[in-house]
């Protein structure tokens, strides 16, 4: 049997809070019910697997950089489900209300929304999670990835962890700016060897409170701190590479070398929504990030593997530019200042690069 295009939907289970069962986040429609999935008997998988066994990718499929998450697992060769992957998002519940994330993500963005007052609950709850942990007890999963929302805030993470074995490898994304010493998720985690924190975050200091509405710098670095000293088998920054990094790097970098053990996961690819893509900006701008990620690389050695294909993604799309972006970031921030937040500082404050002449150049 020829080996299909990505083995997800024979080895990955994608479960979010609305109880969609999925064979990876990228898919877009919901599949039957679990016993039909992992039977194999859900039609559309079975249709979604032949067209991968043949090369005739579906469109969520093209371009997707996830694939090679899924390599390290053998193909079964069978048309029947072998969990050995899980990727959980079980409820929206999130303390913070980060710029760039939404109300489908974040309970604390949906309730700024409507103007209720700001508390981490979730915004919606899996109708049938009795199914799914069912499943999870009867398989062997090597690989769980916890998402959210916030995975340390998210309830149904304490019975996942009771329900895994204690040496399955777990990937956390998490903000981590949450109180560490009373969380019941955190310390069953720190406890298990198999553990990969990836923590998000692009910026440091103000420029980390601005992004990461919530969220308390001090925090941040105590409980960086807290962490890094139950030796975890890893530990990154998960950093968006866009108009909040680009001009930054060096600081974001240096702050991580502080940190035994702690690297920088930046991840290059366009960023949403579009007012923060840096590849989208004009020349002026991207020869600032040029120069950042060039200081960079020649500081901390280390960087240039995730950092070199970024400056040559910025070195092809010198000349690609969306018309008036510069004011339109300007006045996005503005829109969200006004419209929801009370800050220190604004954007144009922090980001010196957009101030008042930089908006007025555009090329």
């Amino acid at each position: 049997m020829t080996t299909p295009y990505c083995i997800a939907p024979w080895v990955n289970i994608h479960v979010n809070n609305l109880l969609e069962i999925k064979p990876c986040c990228a898919w877009p429609n919901n599949f039957q019910s679990v016993e039909n999935y992992v039977s194999g008997n859900d039609l559309k998988l079975i249709e979604l697997k032949q067209q991968l066994v043949d090369h005739q990718l579906p469109q969520p499929c093209i371009g997707c950089p996830e694939r090679s998450w899924y390599s390290e697992f053998e193909y079964p060769k069978t048309e029947e489900f072998s969990i050995k992957s899980v990727d959980v998002r079980w409820a929206s519940t999130c303390q913070l209300n980060c710029v760039y994330c939404n109300a489908g993500q974040s309970s604390s963005w949906s309730q700024l929304i409507s103007r209720e007052k700001v508390i981490p609950i979730a915004a919606s709850r899996i109708r049938d999670v009795e199914s799914v942990f069912d499943l999870f007890a009867k398989s062997k999963i090597s690989r769980v990835s916890m998402l959210g929302g916030e995975p340390l805030l998210i309830k149904e993470n304490i019975r996942l962890l009771d329900t895994i074995d204690k040496d399955t490898g777990i990937e956390i994304f998490t903000n981590l700016n949450v109180d560490l010493e009373s969380n019941k998720i955190y310390q069953q985690l720190v406890n298990r060897p198999n553990v990969n924190w990836y923590v998000s975050m692009e910026t440091i200091g103000a420029k980390f409170e601005f992004v990461r509405r919530n969220a308390v710098w001090k925090k941040q670095v105590q409980n960086l701190k807290k962490l890094i000293k139950t030796k975890p088998k890893s530990i990154s920054f998960q950093s968006q590479y866009c108009v909040y990094s680009a001009f930054d790097l060096v600081d974001l970098y240096e702050f991580a070398s502080r940190f035994d053990g702690l690297h920088v996961n930046m991840i290059g690819e366009n960023f949403h929504p579009k007012v923060l893509d840096i590849f989208s900006y004009p020349q002026k701008f991207k020869q600032l990030a040029l120069e950042e990620l060039n200081r960079c690389m020649n500081l901390f050695p280390n960087s240039a593997y995730k950092l070199s294909p970024i400056n040559e993604k910025l070195l092809s799309e010198m000349d690609v530019v969306i018309p008036n972006i510069v004011e339109d970031c300007v006045l996005w921030h503005a829109s969200q200042e006004t419209k929801f937040f009370n800050n220190r500082f604004n954007f144009t404050e922090l980001w010196t690069q957009f101030g008042e002449k930089s908006v007025d150049v555009q090329n």
